[in-house]
């Protein structure tokens, strides 16, 4: 979706709609504005109650003041007053003509579950104000809410006209969900880890010190099998004097993918040798193993997982059992791994297979076009 800009007639209306703002607010007596003012700051210092009694009184004189009003409004929900603030939001007409009542319909709106609500509400609202900062971060939550992480995304870039940390750091969240929802929806997709990778790369860039970010970015690097781009955040995020274990743990997946098995199955061993129950270090190791023809190493490494409800350490277990021929013991292991996980498309594939070698035909073919539906 592309960032939306005021077109001459949206502009217009925009113009009118300021004016029409103004003039409220030049209505407004110099007591109202003295209350509104004063409620702001207690409202910033948390003082919400006190900002409430003001409010109160200050509509007592002025009932029909829209600003009010909507202060009124935002004070209620952030105190967690929301039977006062639904009783309120019963003068929406007298609301929707301020920025604040707008704001304060749109949060309401929200906090009932109505994301789509709160969009057209909030939506109407930050034209009505030239610092629209809490309409914006509430718009930004309401498309969220939508799951319209893109678009929550762009209005966080509007945001950053007004308050650049607070729209950057909105902006960083919003691309990594959007991320997220990529992996969710297609994590086997070829193109799904390059597309999410992205999005954790534009949110680093927003927040570059986010360490929970570049922790993200660096795991899809190594996902997408990027090791230089993925080395080049070891030290930033494992120092060698913090955890070796855990920095020996990702040289590995490093090397693993830039093809240096010698010093991947080195590393690995040093893992288990200073964390022996590490799973996911011995499963690694396995796969190099297999792949190197020592299929009783394999069962050797993972001999202390097998009582484990691990659905990899059966299939490389069963894998192991398949390669040597051992096929009663690759059934039983495999039937294993894909009871614990059976939309895996490798379990499928060497389960079928095997059932096949052993004369269990159908079941087997049953198993492979399993297979061929969920590998895509």
């Amino acid at each position: 979706m592309s960032a939306r800009r005021d077109t001459p007639p949206r502009r217009g209306l925009r113009v009118l709609a300021l004016s029409a703002l103004l003039l409220v607010t030049a209505a407004a007596s110099p007591a109202t504005q003295d209350a509104e003012e004063e409620a702001r700051a207690l409202r910033k210092a948390g003082r919400l109650d006190d900002a409430v009694e003001r409010l109160g009184a200050a509509r007592r004189g002025a009932p029909d003041d829209a600003g009010v009003a909507g202060l009124l409004g935002l004070c209620l929900l952030d105190a967690g007053r929301l039977d006062e603030a639904r009783a309120l939001a019963a003068e929406a007409a007298l609301l929707e003509r301020s920025y604040t009542g707008g704001v304060f319909l749109g949060r309401l709106a929200l906090s009932s579950g109505d994301a789509e609500g709160a969009v057209a509400r909030l939506q109407a609202a930050v034209d009505l104000s030239d610092r629209p900062v809490e309409g914006l971060v509430a718009l930004v939550r309401a498309h969220a809410a939508e799951q319209e992480t893109v678009r929550a995304a762009l209005v966080a870039e509007r945001l950053e006209a007004h308050h650049e940390v607070l729209g950057r750091r909105l902006g960083a969240e919003m691309l990594a969900a959007t991320g997220d929802r990529i992996l969710a929806r297609g994590d086997r997709n070829a193109e799904a880890l390059p597309r999410a990778l992205e999005k954790y790369q534009e949110a680093l860039a927003k927040t570059p010190d986010d360490d929970l970010l570049a922790r993200k970015v660096y795991d899809t690097l190594v996902r997408n099998q990027r090791p230089e781009e993925a080395r080049a955040l070891l030290d930033r995020l494992f120092p060698a004097d913090s955890d070796p274990v855990e920095r020996r743990w990702q040289e590995g997946r490093c090397q693993v993918i830039a093809g240096e098995v010698d010093a991947a199955e080195a590393s690995f061993r040093a893992v288990l040798a200073g964390d022996p129950a590490r799973a996911e270090a011995a499963c690694e190791l396995a796969r190099i193993l297999l792949e190197r023809g020592r299929t009783d190493e394999v069962d050797a490494v993972l001999a202390p997982f097998v009582g484990a409800s691990d659905a990899t350490v059966h299939l490389l277990v069963g894998m192991a059992a398949e390669r040597r021929g051992d096929l009663v013991a690759a059934e039983a292991s495999l039937r294993r791994a894909v009871d614990l996980a059976p939309s895996v498309p490798e379990g499928l594939y060497h389960l079928g297979r095997v059932l096949v070698r052993v004369g269990k035909r159908d079941e087997g073919r049953e198993l492979l076009e399993r297979f061929r539906r969920t590998d895509g």
